[in-house]
């Protein structure tokens, strides 16, 4: 059995580049927000349906005529009872891509175009809770041959499993 392409996406993925970050928290409206690479280009839209915000990604594959494209995203923001708990990244991505519900394929049409829409994923932190990495959606095909990293927008503001740069220490009152 073969691995499958998403256990290398960290080595192997591409970001792919976007005009302008999404805040979640400060947005009412969305803009639809284009993306493009070597062979892959689309727009991300942007919808809330029962206080959820949804992403829709709706793109082209050069040089494609049919198939599918895989994609899997962490889970959504995590939402509790309390302010505190709610909208916190996740640990690691072993957490992130746990039970995830946007994991799924979408069927390319003759021209290349393909659309899915998923949950608002959430932020997870990478090495060893270093590095905080935005809500993205990996996707792959086999007429792309590798992993494109698609960022969706930007992490929840002033929610961290870490100490927050722009506030002082108040264990060590600095």
């Amino acid at each position: 059995m073969s691995e499958h392409p998403f256990q290398q996406v960290l080595q192997d993925s591409i970001s792919v580049p976007y005009d302008n970050l999404v805040n979640y928290s400060q947005n009412t409206k969305f803009g639809d927000r284009l993306f493009e690479s070597d062979r892959l280009r689309g727009v991300i839209q942007y919808s809330i349906h029962n206080n959820t915000l949804f992403v829709t990604i709706a793109g082209t594959i050069h040089g494609t005529n049919s198939g599918t494209i895989d994609y899997i995203a962490p889970a959504p923001i995590t939402r509790g009872y309390s302010y505190a708990g709610s909208g916190l990244p996740y640990p690691n991505p072993e957490v992130a891509y746990e039970n995830s519900q946007a994991v799924g394929s979408a069927q390319v049409d003759d021209d290349g175009d393909f659309t899915f829409t998923i949950e608002y994923p959430n932020s997870y932190y990478v090495r060893q809770g270093t590095v905080l990495l935005n809500p993205h959606v990996h996707l792959y095909s086999e007429n792309l041959g590798r992993v494109y990293t698609i960022e969706v927008g930007e992490r929840i503001p002033n929610k961290s499993l870490t100490g927050l740069s722009d506030r002082y220490d108040r264990s060590s009152r600095r």
